[in-house]
């Protein structure tokens, strides 16, 4: 996609190979499926002469406008507010609104092909009881030409009559901070690479990407699973990561984020010595990526273990002998499945 900016001069949706690819399968009467894991019409908006976001007051997240109904919403909480005009730092009619959503993209389709019939599949269209089984019923049945859609459209789909897939955004999930973030934009793009082919027909694949270099990509697009895990369990033992490690993560909330911090810190000084001689590393603790939701600071800590039974014993320790005060609420995750 860096070339194809390169080459357009323009900042495009599609590029021009998909959208051929599109053209040819909605001419010779296939369906088409347009993955883009992000949902709402523009994600973000924020201030062109102060550079402030548009944040949600209660999250540590920008606001994600919608263009139906017409109001910034936060995915997290669900916070809503009315599309602004002035900015609420400096009062400048700068703001602008920059990313991309599935929302986006229906708009964008429906320009570019003016007599297909497309449908959209995320949270925001799923709402109604029956909805999630009546859209992907029409679709099943021939009635509806281009389905684009969030996480929900990537597995479990078996039409074969499915002739090209489009992935939009390959490297959403690859900016994610958490360790596991290139297994899972390769298990995603494996999984919804396979919606199609299915039919006498075959299909055709397209992954959007602008780096097209990284494993999670290269070898989900040649279907290559073995090369992919050897070459991330190499990063996994180099930084001892599971399945070379075991994992505990202790996770604290507070409406004060110093009482979250304070908490794990105090937590780190009572398992450190017993960590040290049980050859457990301690890292953190730190703000957590997702660093407020509905209104609660997350501070958390890492601990990395040669195996489960050293976790076990110092999760124990902290058990009998330190308990959170009662603005802080603690969860102690063993073997995380996210880190964020």
């Amino acid at each position: 996609m860096r070339e194809e900016r390169r080459e357009t001069k323009r900042n495009v949706l599609l590029s021009r190979s998909l959208e051929r690819a599109v053209r040819e399968s909605l001419e010779s009467g296939g369906q088409v499926l347009l993955f883009l894991n992000r949902r709402g019409f523009h994600v973000f908006c924020r201030c062109m002469e102060c550079g402030a976001a548009l944040r949600c007051p209660n999250c540590d997240i920008t606001l994600t406008y919608h263009k139906k109904p017409g109001v910034l919403s936060c995915h997290y909480c669900g916070h809503r507010e009315p599309v602004a005009s002035r900015c609420p730092e400096c009062g400048a009619f700068a703001l602008s609104y920059a990313g991309t959503g599935t929302e986006r993209v229906e708009d964008a389709l429906a320009a570019l092909f003016p007599g297909a019939r497309i449908r959209r599949m995320d949270a925001d269209t799923t709402t109604r009881r029956n909805s999630h089984g009546e859209i992907l019923g029409a679709f099943r049945r021939g009635e509806t030409d281009i389905l684009v859609g969030t996480q929900m459209i990537a597995k479990g789909l078996d039409y074969p009559n499915i002739t090209v897939v489009g992935v939009l955004d390959a490297d959403l999930s690859l900016v994610v901070p958490d360790f596991r973030s290139f297994e899972r934009t390769f298990q995603l793009l494996a999984q919804v690479a396979g919606r199609t082919g299915r039919g006498e027909s075959g299909g055709r694949v397209i992954i959007q990407t602008s780096r097209p270099d990284l494993p999670a990509v290269r070898f989900a697009a040649a279907h290559d699973y073995e090369s992919f895990a050897r070459s991330e369990l190499e990063q996994r033992m180099k930084f001892g990561y599971p399945p070379y490690s075991r994992l505990c993560r202790l996770l604290a909330r507070s409406a004060s984020a110093s009482s979250a911090r304070d908490f794990l810190a105090s937590a780190r000084a009572l398992l450190a010595q017993r960590a040290a001689s049980l050859g457990v590393a301690l890292l953190g603790p730190v703000p957590a990526p997702l660093s407020r939701i509905e209104g609660k600071y997350r501070y958390h800590m890492l601990m990395k273990s040669p195996g489960q039974r050293e976790l076990l014993e110092l999760t124990d320790l902290m058990r009998l002998q330190l308990r959170p005060p009662g603005d802080v609420t603690l969860a102690v995750d063993m073997n995380p499945v996210s880190l964020l």
